[in-house]
């Protein structure tokens, strides 16, 4: 009588494949992490960049109420910073209420345009 699983019973064959297996599971593994440490290592590189174009249009956001308080008629300004430059378009909505237009581009090669709404009437009270 013939034996229908007879690998079952002689194992010297068997564990090549098992050994390879084991093997391609481990270099998946490996070659998963690999990509997951690359896209977070771009992903932080990213999210510094956003936080530099946060504080560019924040510290340039300050100056642009100080130079506002001083000259009313400004329509556009360059904004030279050390993280990047900043360039302004400013359009009088009210007295004392502006639609502002910040682009900003870092040292690396990073531009980041964004709208926003500008209320100095409080600082004329506070001087």
């Amino acid at each position: 009588m013939k034996k229908i699983l007879s690998y079952t019973n002689n194992e010297k064959g068997f564990m090549l494949p098992m050994v390879m297996f084991t093997i391609a599971l481990v270099l998946i593994a490996t070659i998963t992490n690999i990509q997951l440490y690359q896209n977070n290592k771009q992903m932080t590189a990213h999210q510094l960049e956003q936080v530099k174009m946060e504080s560019l249009i924040q510290i340039t956001r300050e100056k642009l109420k100080k130079d506002l308080l001083k000259d009313k008629d400004l329509k556009r300004n360059l904004y030279h910073l050390p993280e990047g430059n900043v360039s302004v378009v400013v359009t009088l909505l009210a007295t004392g209420k502006y639609k502002v237009l910040f682009s900003a581009t870092t040292v690396t090669p990073f531009t980041f345009h964004i709208f926003g709404y500008l209320d100095i009437t409080n600082e004329f009270l506070n001087k």
